[in-house]
């Protein structure tokens, strides 16, 4: 009977012992809250992968005389490219460039020495028909953003006039984006 009595007591013990080891292992529950806050955003100019700037480019290439007119057309990663929240409404401006006149865009010559100019103008249509400026509401190009990256092309004309002495004529114009 002792012999029964010391097994009984030792599955008392390792019953014990084991019951409180699945006890003290139950797992225990909370939660963990992921959030961000979206606000409302434009970027311009920007590579979707990278967000580096990237500049848009309007180039009318080489030309021996201006006796006709030129027009030219940003393409692909050349355009303006803006990505806004989705939902936003907002409008692209051009602004005069160095002349800060939108009805009268001038390239200066890279040469310091030279200082002839070359009249052009930007429009926001093919036919050259909208001059595209800067005042929202009246020369603006309006966007409705889905989230994604888009393009705008603009469009160039440089008018027939004198032609100035041989060289790298060029203007920067800014891109604004209100919303």
């Amino acid at each position: 009977m002792n012999s029964s009595r010391i097994i009984f007591r030792t599955v008392t013990i390792v019953a014990a012992i084991c019951s409180g080891t699945a006890y003290a292992d139950s797992p225990r529950t909370g939660n963990l809250q992921i959030k961000i806050e979206i606000t409302k955003d434009c970027q311009v100019n920007t590579d979707a992968k990278n967000s580096a700037i990237n500049d848009a480019v309007l180039d009318f290439g080489s030309h021996g005389v201006l006796n006709s007119d030129i027009d030219a057309q940003t393409a692909g990663a050349g355009s303006i490219r803006v990505q806004c929240t989705s939902g936003v409404d907002y409008n692209i401006g051009l602004d005069g460039g160095g002349t800060k006149d939108t009805s009268n865009r001038r390239m200066k010559s890279t040469d310091a020495a030279n200082t002839e100019t070359i009249g052009y103008q930007l429009y926001s249509d093919k036919s050259g028909g909208k001059v595209w400026g800067n005042t929202a509401g009246t020369d603006t190009v309006k966007g409705k953003a889905d989230g994604t990256l888009q393009s705008y092309t603009v469009y160039g004309r440089v008018i027939a006039q004198s032609t100035p002495p041989a060289g790298i004529y060029s203007d920067t114009v800014a891109v604004t984006v209100t919303f």
